[in-house]
């Protein structure tokens, strides 16, 4: 139970209804008692029973509906910012513990999610509201970005990105010709196969099964989208002043002349 300030009467509540008897709100009863409790320990605790056992009455796609509504929506945001504008507690974000508890507890949330499950949340809630804030281009910046810092990190560790056969021969060739070269060479955001600076050189090895030779040769929507990835990089290489030859896996031996 709590006790109202002013007339120390208990109630498992203190409401604005109880509050107007003494001509005053719950605003200013609050900033009158600061230290003063509204609501007991025993009715917040069956608040949240009550909330757990309806979450868990919840379809799947109604618990991912609700979790986007209160964490992606605009009235959930301005819900959010509103109760700790609000709040009688001032919230230390450089907290430790409060930082522990927070990855805590979104590890055991994400932990408790299926292989299924947390495939959805992505595709329905993290992926459409990312590239709703960056716009579709920025996103697949980002993603290619996130890419190459994955495969940095691993080359960091002593652990070499495993290559193909074809791969593997042509920078065996290129550091055979006596050649320096970066791979995975970056330029806005895509990432070239091999760059050669002493013949300011890039090099894209294209698999026969990956890459179409001619665009009549695109039998499938894949091959068509990888097309035309291809064509925005070999226009971007050349704006930005750099030779490119594509070599095909069915005439590799074509690197030897090149270099």
């Amino acid at each position: 139970m709590v006790t109202c300030q002013i007339c120390k009467k208990e109630y498992k509540i203190i409401t604005n209804q109880h509050l107007s008897k003494h001509n005053i709100n719950t605003n200013e009863y609050i900033k009158k008692f600061p230290e003063a409790k509204l609501v007991s320990d025993e009715t917040l605790q069956k608040y949240a029973e009550g909330t757990r056992r309806h979450y868990q009455t919840l379809s799947k796609e109604q618990k991912i509906k609700l979790y986007s509504s209160r964490i992606y929506s605009k009235e959930g945001k301005e819900k959010i910012k509103n109760a700790l504008k609000n709040s009688r507690h001032k919230i230390n974000y450089n907290d430790p513990s409060r930082t522990k508890a927070i990855s805590d507890a979104k590890k055991a949330w994400w932990n408790n999610k299926t292989k299924e499950e947390r495939s959805l949340f992505f595709k329905q809630i993290v992926i459409p509201n990312t590239i709703s804030k960056l716009g579709y281009d920025n996103f697949v910046k980002k993603c290619r970005k996130a890419g190459i810092n994955g495969y940095n990190a691993v080359i960091s560790k002593g652990v070499k990105k495993e290559r193909n056969g074809f791969e593997s021969y042509m920078f065996f060739v290129i550091k055979q010709k006596g050649y320096k070269y970066i791979e995975q060479f970056e330029i806005d955001g895509w990432f070239y196969d091999c760059f050669i600076p002493e013949k300011n050189l890039i090099l894209e090895f294209d698999g026969d099964y990956w890459h179409a030779n001619v665009k009549e040769d695109c039998i499938n929507n894949r091959l068509e989208n990888q097309w035309e990835i291809d064509r925005k990089k070999d226009k971007l290489a050349i704006k930005k002043g750099y030779n490119i030859i594509r070599i095909r896996e069915s005439n590799k031996e074509s690197i030897k002349s090149i270099v």
